[in-house]
């Protein structure tokens, strides 16, 4: 009660500026846009690490920025003038910059490209409400050596509603059905092995249709000090250029409930939410993961980032969790006693050395215990840790709207993983933070560049190396776990893990998308990656290559 208290004093004492309280999606292109600027010193006070920001925050960067700014590109000053128009209402608190197809419909308005367009949209004194529908058809081949070659169509369509009330209420409500055109049960297996929307609908598989949502409720104060959200959105924690170690997006979103606190240099997240984890094959009655994140802007050039998070599984919500302002790692030892939770640490730093170029390290701590430091005995297991450092170059050599990240990913054996194999540090058994497997390695290129403001390709090359695999007796008794399996943390204290020890796999992915706007809100989506594996345990190489072609609309 104490929360809803001070959340509605904060809403009777703040001031009566409208804003859009609602959050951009991190899928939104404004978000590297941002950070390629920040790294350059264009704009200031821009954090990538706690995404995603609201859409009044979104609007005071890009209502800073000039398109005649010197120090920006030909394609950036286009880019930002595409991104004014679609954020012209959150800057300008007008609507002439957009159209509403249902009550002003016609062809040219359909394809017109010099305003935003809407299903509907409306807004007074006191509310906005903007309505928009989304089409997707997607094309998908997977040419194999590893498994049956195979291909899918699937389409998609949806609605997006989103507004604020009052100044400081926003609601989003996002919503999609859909279904495979072409294809068997066969080529859905393989879809959903790396699509983890399609992984996450059980009905896809079965039925070959799929429905997904996303929507929230948000309370923010006007001066974007206090801020409340609960429903379910995408969202990322953590330094990485290219995979982040603490919260990424390569699970589908959860339901939370998330408080974030601000106050110049310093900002603080808290959240409660619930995802959906199994056993060895068997349901959980239910899993909860609860997280807080402070950042600390020690300087323009200088932020540092602490991290901290619980998985609980087979329990009710917790009050030992819900306090805001506590330690979790303390506060999980007195909450469980059957050591059924999985507690991590983590720490980041993001630093800009020199012109144009950012770096971040970041370290991830799964279980710690000061005693078992450089034993080399089954125990030690229980001391795991990730780490990672990065490069971020814009403009590198002074090539123009060329984007260049670099890093370096290292999780040992288990981490991320849980020796009850029900508090994994997984939504739907996908990992909530990096997608390297435990026990493995990854040194990671990517190559972003504006060929024009509506031609953008990236070119990502991983290069991996992990030890996988498990060894039973003659009678089929577990008797070492390598630890390279998330889902699978049994054995944990069978034997001394080793880092890269067990049958040694490399990979090397090489991934190209290209996305094309050639009207605004009309999309066209390439997709090439090519998977080389080798088992080096076997001697065998394999060589996989996907090819995705989508056309989408969105408006």
């Amino acid at each position: 009660m104490k929360l809803f208290y001070w959340g509605f004093l904060l809403f009777i004492c703040s001031s009566h500026l409208f804003a859009q309280v609602e959050l951009v999606p991190i899928s939104n292109k404004v978000y590297p846009f941002l950070n390629s600027l920040f790294i350059r010193n264009i704009i200031t006070n821009y954090n990538s690490a706690n995404l995603p920001l609201s859409r009044s925050s979104i609007a005071d960067y890009l209502n800073k920025l000039n398109d005649s700014n010197p120090n920006l590109s030909v394609a950036e000053k286009k880019i930002l003038n595409d991104l004014k128009i679609e954020f012209d209402y959150d800057i300008n608190k007008k609507l002439t910059q957009s159209v509403p197809l249902l009550s002003d419909f016609n062809i040219e308005n359909i394809f017109k490209d010099d305003s935003y367009k809407f299903l509907y949209s409306y807004a007074d004194s006191n509310a906005s409400l903007f309505l928009d529908g989304t089409v997707l058809v997607s094309q998908r081949i997977f040419d194999s050596e590893s498994f049956n070659k195979t291909s899918i169509t699937i389409g998609e369509y949806g609605f997006r509603l989103r507004g604020t009330l009052y100044h400081n209420i926003g609601f989003y409500l996002k919503a999609s059905s859909g279904q495979q055109f072409n294809g068997d049960y066969y080529s859905r297996t393989v879809a959903a092995e790396f699509d983890p929307k399609l992984h996450s609908t059980l009905k896809f598989l079965s039925e070959k249709y799929l429905d997904s949502f996303e929507g929230y409720l948000r309370f923010e104060t006007s001066n974007r000090a206090f801020a409340l959200t609960m429903g379910r959105e995408a969202m990322t924690l953590g330094t990485g250029y290219i995979d982040k170690l603490f919260l990424s997006t390569n699970a589908v979103p959860f339901d939370y409930a998330k408080i974030d606190l601000g106050y110049k240099g310093i900002k603080y997240s808290y959240f409660y939410g619930n995802i959906r984890g199994d056993s060895l094959g068997v349901v959980l009655e239910s899993k909860n993961i609860i997280a807080q994140r402070l950042d600390i802007s020690l300087s323009e050039k200088i932020r540092l980032g602490v991290f901290e998070s619980v998985i609980t599984a087979n329990r009710p919500i917790s009050f030992t969790y819900l306090n805001p302002v506590s330690f979790l790692f303390s506060a999980d030892l007195t909450a469980e006693k059957e050591n059924r939770s999985n507690a991590m640490i983590g720490l980041d730093i993001e630093i800009l050395p020199f012109k144009n170029v950012g770096f971040q390290s970041s370290l991830l701590i799964d279980d710690f215990d000061f005693k078992l430091i450089g034993k080399d005995t089954p125990a030690s297991n229980n001391n795991r840790f990730g780490w990672q450092f990065g490069i971020f170059y814009s403009n590198p050599l002074g090539i123009k709207d060329l984007n260049a990240s670099l890093e370096y990913t290292h999780l040992d054996p288990f981490l991320y993983s849980h020796k009850s194999n029900m508090s994994q540090y997984t939504n739907w058994s996908l990992p909530l933070g990096h997608k390297l497997r435990p026990n493995s390695d990854e040194i990671a290129l990517k190559l972003d560049y504006y060929f024009t403001s509506r031609i953008i390709s990236t070119l990502t090359i991983q290069h991996q190396r992990t030890g996988e695999g498990f060894v039973y007796d003659q009678n089929g008794v577990l008797i070492r776990n390598y630890g390279a399996d998330i889902n699978h943390g049994e054995g944990l204290y069978l034997a001394k893990a080793y880092f890269l020890d067990g049958n040694r796999v490399d990979q090397t992915i090489i991934t190209f998308h290209t996305r094309f706007e050639p009207i605004r809100q009309y999309f066209l989506d390439v997709t090439y990656t090519g998977w080389l594996i080798n088992d080096k345990y076997i001697s065998k190489n394999y060589f996989d290559q996907f090819f995705y072609l989508t056309i989408s609309t969105d408006f």
